[in-house]
């Protein structure tokens, strides 16, 4: 697991581009309707802005004398009133064509914006969540889609739609006097760049913000889903002292990142405010000389009071587009972090159908750890029940893990029916593989639907009677709403025992050809393990089964049992009488397990007291 307490000192940048093109995989097909708002916002903001002060510039002109009497043919200033009422009226229709084309695909586009992020996430290989926290995914997954929508928002109406104000009133005033235009031009470049420095530091520090916040969400999704444990050890005030300590660096780096925003604020206004009063005062300044008109002076003063609102709201947008953009970059590096497990360009069609399994000279090691494997080899006939036992780190776990492609081996290949597995899709693969763990998880569902897993589209009939053959009907029973009793996340709402006959359940409804149970029965007590010993008989007849176990009992009418030894060899296989009589390690094992009863006569007689205290015989 990662360390979240980390501390990163150097928060990572991610090139805008790279961010923006992962957004472009899910908007490019929406373009146009998008396109056609951008366009439309954008004769509103022209409409809006631009003209209005252009017509007050007529209307002054014109009650004041300076202006031409006659207009297309009308006189007086009616003509500019005139104007005005349809300038509202064209400002009213292209704001609800932009609001039109816009929300329809922006609420597509975010669906399917989910959507990807959840299939991307869900493609990773089983190494990728156990190196991640869940409740960080969760929080760097809603941050992305979040950012999406600000992003949008953002620009189109406090970029885009104020640019295009800006560039309008530009050439409005280059048109009437091109000395204002000048000092308008040179203004604006003064208060764009000016701050830029501070605008790259608030993205710096937005970005440690968001990695202390995600660091901040995964502590809180490990201490709730660990909570029985923070109780039983009386660990609530450490846990709350270590929360503190996530938190407290989340304020400092949200402290720096608004100190960036008010120091960029402070210079902006300040820069506005000296220049409204150089314009003003050029602007009279012209007008005294007789170069421009009263209605120039009051057209540049209704675009210096423009500005000073598009300044604020422009240095707040650009910051929230930082902002959103370091929120989105923790997702988009995960989405460009290379698959380590991928399926073939060209998968082969499965032909997995009698469940004949083999290990060739498998070399594996985890990433940064001790070699398991090394040259193993390990077969298993179709049909044939197989018992792997064990020291803790012999690599029993390993071995089901590379036989559902979980991980793959550095060398070597895992054949099934003869294809080797990593030449077919992991989907069709797992598709012939049941798999009940030592712990099963359920999802926080209904009974129904964590039993239905087991076979997409099966009937309510083949899903009551997996039940009723895992024996699980008999606490269904019990339950207030039955099958529509939600488990609770994790399953946290049924006793181990109850868990581990749903996941049976699931495993007899799949029908796969292969079956591999890890320690599937170690969570039931006697009655319970007594109960479900037919229906794992039954489950287990026709099929290639391989079983995990530590107790041995479970395993001694396996049709061979496979000895694994701390280098990860097979070091004795055999029956289990076979494994009895050469008094190795597995005799040894049974002997510590069974109290000495291993000699001759008395073998038979611990093997019955055994299965009297785990009965499940398999």
């Amino acid at each position: 697991m990662i360390d979240a307490s980390k501390k990163n000192t150097e928060p990572k940048r991610l090139p805008a581009r790279r961010i923006f093109a992962w957004y472009w995989k899910v908007l490019r097909k929406y373009r146009r309707p998008f396109l056609f708002a951008v366009v439309s916002y954008g004769l509103a903001a022209v409409s809006g802005s631009v003209i209005p002060p252009i017509i007050y510039k007529g209307l002054t002109d014109t009650l004041s004398g300076a202006g031409s009497p006659e207009i297309f043919g009308r006189t007086g200033a009616w003509v500019w009133v005139s104007a005005l009422g349809f300038n509202y009226l064209s400002t009213y229709v292209f704001f609800r064509l932009g609001d039109i084309s816009y929300f329809r695909p922006y609420s597509r586009a975010a669906k399917d914006l989910v959507d990807s992020t959840f299939d991307r996430i869900e493609s990773r290989s089983h190494g990728f969540f156990a190196d991640h926290f869940s409740g960080s995914l969760v929080s760097q997954a809603r941050r992305y889609v979040d950012s999406f929508g600000s992003l949008s928002d953002t620009i189109i109406y406090n970029i885009w739609m104020p640019t295009v104000n800006l560039i309008g009133s530009l050439i409005g005033l280059f048109v009437f006097s091109p000395p204002l235009a000048a000092l308008f031009l040179t203004g604006m470049a003064i208060m764009l760049l000016l701050p830029l420095p501070l605008l790259r530091k608030r993205m710096s520090f937005d970005a440690l913000e968001s990695e202390e916040d995600s660091r901040v969400t995964g502590r809180l999704a490990d201490v709730i889903t660990n909570i029985l444990t923070v109780k039983m050890f009386a660990s609530g005030s450490a846990e709350r002292k270590s929360f503190r300590e996530f938190t407290d660096r989340q304020e400092r780096a949200r402290g720096m990142a608004y100190r960036a925003l008010l120091h960029m604020i402070m210079l902006q206004n300040g820069l506005v405010l000296v220049f409204q009063f150089v314009g003003m005062a050029a602007s009279v300044w012209l007008w005294s000389r007789g170069t421009i008109t009263v209605g120039t002076v009051i057209l540049m003063q209704a675009y210096l009071m423009g500005v000073f609102s598009i300044a604020n709201q422009f240095n707040r947008s650009v910051s929230e587009i930082l902002r959103s953009l370091a929120r989105a970059s923790e997702m988009v590096e995960i989405f460009e972090l290379p698959q380590d497990l991928t399926d073939p360009e060209r998968p082969e069609e499965c032909r997995i159908s009698k469940g004949r399994i083999a290990f060739r000279d498998v070399s594996f090691r985890y990433p940064g750890g001790d070699t398991v494997f090394e040259k193993f080899s390990f077969s298993v006939r179709a049909g044939e029940k197989v018992g792997l036992v064990g020291p803790s780190g012999g690599g029993k776990s390993t071995v089901t893990k590379l036989l559902l492609r979980f991980v793959d081996p550095q060398e070597g290949a895992i054949e099934i029916d003869g294809q080797d597995i990593r030449r077919i899709r992991q989907d069709d693969l797992r598709a012939r593989i049941a798999y009940v763990p030592q712990d099963p998880l359920l999802f926080h569902r209904s009974l129904r639907e964590n039993i239905g897993y087991g076979r997409a589209g099966a009937s309510e009939e083949e899903m009551l009677s997996a039940s009723r053959r895992a024996h699980a009907d008999e606490f269904v029973a019990r339950l207030p709403e039955g099958y529509d009793t939600l488990v609770g996340e994790r399953g946290v709402k049924l006793s181990g025992g109850q868990r581990q006959r749903v996941a049976i359940a699931r495993a007899i409804l799949k029908n796969a050809p292969i079956l591999v149970l890890d320690e599937a029965t170690s969570a039931l007590d006697s009655e319970s393990e007594h109960a479900i010993q037919e229906a794992l008989a039954e489950l287990m007849t026709g099929k290639t089964a391989i079983v995990i176990a530590h107790r041995l009992s479970t395993i001694r009418r396996m049709d061979r049992i496979v000895v694994l030894g701390k280098d990860g060899r097979v070091e004795e296989e055999g029956t289990h009488d076979e494994l009895l009589s050469r008094n190795g390690h597995y005799a040894s094992l049974w002997e510590r397990q069974t109290g000495g009863f291993i000699d001759s006569d008395d073998v038979e007689n611990a093997a019955d007291s055994e299965s009297e205290a785990y009965p499940l015989e398999a």
